[in-house]
């Protein structure tokens, strides 16, 4: 018996290989996503990067761009440049969550978490004080730029070795392989 499933344009896989289409993020024939991991993940952070990016522009205004606001949100130091990075990277993640293909989604989780270890690394040397209202080596934002990077790499690398420990041993990734 084979069962429909739209996974980057693959076409119809075989009841054996329907787990393999719903791990890379395909839909079956009732219409029912099997999201992966990462995807949620991406989602999830992101939705929360936009909520943060958004009331951020409730407690700042469009005021102080670039400089110090006076501003906080949960203890962290805000203003407008600040908030454009929280919807910008928000935004990001959504877009990659949505994509079919999970490779992507831990592709931009394992480069965004790069760029917030950047960020760690600036943060903690004294250069975002004024561009982000990131005050000081101690500032919390630099605990929490080191808590995310570290996370999202991991998350991205947690999901791509899962892939290539399934297609070693056979499993649903390997399917896919074959599979085309």
């Amino acid at each position: 018996m084979r069962v429909g499933c739209r996974a980057g344009g693959q076409g119809v896989c075989s009841v054996a290989k329907r787990k393999a289409c719903s791990l890379r993020g395909g839909e079956d024939v009732a219409g029912i996503h099997r999201w992966h991991p990462s995807r949620i993940l991406a989602l999830a952070v992101g939705s929360s990067y936009v909520l943060v990016g958004l009331v951020g522009f409730a407690v700042t205004g469009f005021d102080h761009w670039v400089t110090y606001s006076g501003a906080t949100l949960l203890g962290f130091g805000l203003n407008g440049f600040h908030n454009i990075v929280h919807l910008g990277v928000g935004l990001l993640l959504v877009a990659a969550a949505i994509q079919r293909d999970p490779a992507v989604t831990q592709g931009v989780l394992i480069g965004g978490g790069a760029v917030y270890l950047l960020a760690t690394f600036l943060g903690f040397t004294n250069h975002l004080d004024q561009l982000l209202s990131i005050s000081g080596p101690l500032a919390a934002d630099n605990f929490l730029h080191l808590a995310s990077g570290v996370a999202a790499v991991l998350a991205g690398l947690i999901g791509r070795k899962r892939a290539a420990d399934e297609t070693l041993a056979g499993g649903p990734a390997a399917a896919e392989t074959l599979a085309g």
